[in-house]
């Protein structure tokens, strides 16, 4: 089996002749075996039902992010220093910092590292950073060097080089993701100073202060988008939700469908994560979906019976219900039995991650403080065979 970072193959960063204004992220997926992708999941489960800081208060570091699920997200190319360093990076909209590694972490996969030394734009800072996920810390120092994407560049950008990973354990060390580009708004950010975006965005770099994801369920090239929106990736008109917060991309949930049954979300909040690579929510609530999939909890994962139709899931909000089929749930199958991209965690809130994106051309209006959602381009493709399935490469956190 090939390494896991040559399946990624680093994106590259294009700026297009067409679509003027628009400048790109190729975002690649990473290819798994079934059997990689069953432990990943069960790992996913039971880490999501795990004691870990306390998540419901909007604003705290969020414990997905690039946590638990980040083997199976998307990862983006960006360049640090003079000359450009190479990182693989989640570009992800559930948390506000960016942080690239300094140092190797024994496992499989070799990472790419930041050295300071090797940039004629580095200024060092003493301040130390340090963020919480639900595995443990991550923790390292904040620097100011040029970093560059999508053929742009924030200059003397004040971000986090990172040079304790052990809180992370396997998730990171078999992963090829080597750092995360937060997406989210200032409220997040950890240390001060300003967001990767809201820095993009000051910088005049851009025609409108928007960027939109599509999430291909498929082998064809993912894509983030700054700038405005691509219309080759979405059909129809954009729904336009306004924010409940500026913090995390956050609306306000009314209600949770399936079939002809429905409830209130007891949070009223949820928010929409590119960092995580699963729908999930409260425990409790899951249990009951779950329950109306005819699906059973097993060691971190829901399994359901692949021989019929699954319901669709609608989450309410805007008084729009957005569905994702019972087909876009199912992210494996093995011996005829669907595992299930949902999971629960001890925590009031919901997290709308790559599940629920793939559906959806979304637009993140940065200026309006809305989300607009579309019909994605995207065709659902059945699992693979249980030799080899592909999954997202995500950032949750994972």
């Amino acid at each position: 089996m090939p390494s896991v970072l040559a399946s990624v193959l680093g994106a590259v960063l294009v700026v297009p002749s067409a679509l003027g204004g628009l400048v790109r992220v190729p975002l690649k997926k990473q290819e798994r075996t079934s059997e990689e992708t069953k432990k990943m999941l069960s790992r996913v489960g039971l880490a999501l039902r795990s004691e870990a800081p306390k998540p419901g208060r909007l604003g705290a570091p969020h414990p997905e992010v690039m946590l638990n699920i980040h083997n199976t997200q998307y990862l983006g190319e960006i360049e640090v220093g003079t000359p450009g360093q190479k990182e693989l990076v989640v570009f992800d909209t559930g948390s506000s910092n960016l942080w690239v590694p300094t140092k190797h972490t024994q496992g499989r996969v070799k990472h790419h590292i930041y050295n300071p030394k090797k940039s004629s734009t580095y200024t060092a800072n003493d301040t130390v950073f340090q963020i919480m996920y639900g595995s443990g810390p991550v923790s390292g120092k904040f620097c100011q060097d040029d970093v560059s994407f999508a053929g742009m560049t924030l200059k003397n950008y004040n971000f986090a080089a990172v040079d304790n990973l052990q809180g992370l354990g396997q998730v990171y060390s078999e992963s090829p993701m080597d750092g995360i580009l937060g997406m989210a708004f200032d409220a997040l950010v950890t240390g001060g100073s300003t967001s990767p975006f809201s820095a993009l965005v000051a910088s005049g770099q851009l025609d409108e202060p928007v960027f939109g994801f599509y999430l291909s369920k498929d082998d064809s090239e993912s894509e983030l988008v700054f700038g405005g929106v691509d219309p080759a990736h979405y059909t129809g008109e954009f729904t336009w939700v306004p924010l409940s917060a500026t913090t995390y991309w956050q609306v306000e949930l009314q209600s949770v469908h399936i079939g002809a049954k429905s409830f209130d979300a007891k949070f009223g909040q949820a928010i929409v994560d590119s960092g995580t690579s699963l729908i999930v929510g409260p425990t409790p609530e899951v249990d009951f979906l779950a329950y109306q999939l005819g699906a059973q909890y097993y060691q971190g994962m829901y399994l359901a019976d692949c021989s019929q139709p699954l319901p669709s899931i609608a989450f309410e909000f805007g008084g729009v219900s957005f569905a994702v089929e019972g087909a876009d749930l199912v992210i494996d199958i093995q011996q005829g039995v669907c595992i299930l991209g949902i999971s629960g965690m001890n925590s009031p809130q919901w997290i709308l991650g790559d599940v629920f994106m793939r559906p959806y051309y979304i637009a993140h209006d940065w200026g309006k403080k809305r989300l607009g959602f579309a019909t994605s381009t995207a065709k659902y493709m059945k699992p693979a065979a249980a030799d080899k399935i592909v999954v997202s490469s995500p950032a949750l956190v994972v």
